[in-house]
């Protein structure tokens, strides 16, 4: 034994380490594996292997798409070779798109992805929530009573995953109205006057009609005194 050792030490050639590329995929818990014979490609030493290493053999996200693994071989004498395996690591499961139907006030209209999630998730993690194709939708009246929008989730592999939800939209926006020259009036007593031409619209059904309450003001044939005019408007909401 003592006589081999000795020719292992003079021998003139160290081990050779040969990579191969090697592809895995990742499970359900995000994670994948690997044996040190999946990156060897024929590694070898003329006096005999000892032991192959790879700096690697667990993997997740963040060596998706693909990360370089070390192959190190040693032979009986404790001389090293190494050589260098690309491991491409991929994520081939979608995730599970789950929507909830929401409502949309039009006072604040915006709605994004993550607002009709209802808790969809992946393997790995979701990266982007899309409604309707985007980052985000913003309801008009011409929305209402409701409207189907697609949640679309995808990972960071890009998989991805579609799901349907029911959008109510309200329109708790009221009716704006408008006098011209500002609320204060003076008339001449006894004087025949107009009102001002006060306009009422809303944001979904435009120019409204007004109610008047003239705090029984006599516009032909006003008399001294101080009147509490009230213009009054309403949408088809209600509002």
């Amino acid at each position: 034994a003592g006589r081999d050792m000795g020719a292992y030490e003079f021998s003139a050639n160290g081990p050779v380490a040969t990579c191969q590329p090697h592809t895995v995929s990742m499970g359900v818990d995000c994670e994948a594996s690997m044996t040190v014979s999946d990156i060897d490609g024929g590694s070898s030493a003329e006096v005999g292997i000892w032991k192959i290493e790879a700096s690697q053999t667990d993997f997740d996200s963040d060596d998706v798409p693909s990360t370089t693994v070390v192959l190190t071989v040693t032979d009986i004498i404790g001389r090293t070779a190494t050589c260098n395996a690309v491991v491409t690591v991929e994520d081939l499961t979608d995730p599970v798109a789950v929507c909830q139907n929401i409502t949309v006030f039009l006072s604040a209209p915006l709605v994004t992805g993550q607002d009709i999630d209802g808790g969809s998730t992946d393997n790995c993690s979701i990266a982007t929530r899309l409604i309707d194709g985007a980052a985000d939708r913003v309801f008009t009246c011409a929305d209402r009573p409701s409207v189907v929008v697609t949640l679309t989730v995808e990972d960071a592999a890009g998989n991805a995953a579609d799901c349907q939800a029911t959008v109510t939209v309200v329109d708790d926006v009221p009716p704006v109205i408008t006098i011209p020259g500002g609320n204060a009036l003076t008339a001449e007593c006894g004087v025949p006057f107009s009102l001002p031409a006060v306009t009422a619209v809303d944001n979904c059904d435009g120019p409204l009609a007004l109610v008047v309450d003239l705090d029984g003001l006599d516009v032909n044939d006003p008399q001294v005194g101080v009147y509490n005019v009230e213009y009054s408007a309403i949408d088809s909401a209600g509002n």
